[in-house]
């Protein structure tokens, strides 16, 4: 079990969340927890992922419901792109979560990692301090960014787009291989256009590899 003088993180985060989003845990056990990675102790910060999960749906759907005009079709693409891990994993970073996430020694704090400590960050804010709270501090982290995010393209989707375009097909993803213990996998994933390899990627989950494998696809179809 680790102790609080190796976890290091608590008054440490609920300091910058004082001064950055007026932010005062009532149970700063719950700030820990959202903190610990599964790769530590078993009462990891996974259950709370799953809750934040939740609630960040539930907030950018709302947010997008009000702020936009577009069509259905639109508005759920957008929440899947403002939701998505490469977008929290950024915003995470962006806020500094990486320095207090605590970790098994020689485990990275990925974008899945980052993304899962957001996700629980939200949840712990929810069952301290309200959902008014957590709904300003995610405006205040991710949806103050959200206009920039909606307006990325992604390479997996600028793939699909020019193969369905000049080759009437889908890429396909295919996973070759699965490596390390469940906190600290590594995928490898294959691209293929046709019966052509186009692409490979390796990362700490699917969505890391195929990403690698899209971008990889993408530069040699625009050569």
């Amino acid at each position: 079990m680790p102790q609080k003088e190796d976890i290091g993180t608590g008054m440490s985060l609920l300091q910058e969340f004082q001064s950055k989003f007026s932010i005062v845990f009532t149970d700063t056990s719950l700030l820990e927890k959202s903190l610990t990675h599964s790769s530590v102790i078993s009462n990891s910060n996974e259950t709370l992922e799953f809750l934040g999960d939740t609630i960040l749906s539930f907030i950018v759907s709302k947010y997008l419901f009000l702020n936009s005009e577009e069509n259905e079709g639109y508005l759920t693409k957008a929440k899947s792109k403002l939701v998505a891990g490469s977008a929290l994993a950024r915003i995470a970073k962006g806020i500094h979560i990486d320095k207090y996430i605590l970790l098994a020694k020689g485990v990275k704090a990925n974008e899945s990692i980052l993304a899962g400590a957001y996700e629980a960050l939200i949840a712990a804010i929810y069952l301290d301090q309200g959902i008014e709270k957590t709904e300003h501090f995610i405006k205040k982290t991710l949806l103050k960014e959200a206009g920039k995010i909606l307006k990325e393209r992604d390479h997996k989707s600028l793939l699909q787009e020019q193969c369905l375009k000049g080759y009437g097909v889908y890429p396909i993803y295919k996973v070759v291989s699965e490596q390390g213990p469940p906190h600290n996998r590594i995928f490898e994933i294959e691209l293929w256009i046709g019966d052509k390899l186009y692409g490979k990627g390796r990362g700490y989950s699917k969505q890391e590899a195929e990403k690698e494998a899209a971008k990889q696809a993408y530069m040699k179809l625009r050569v």
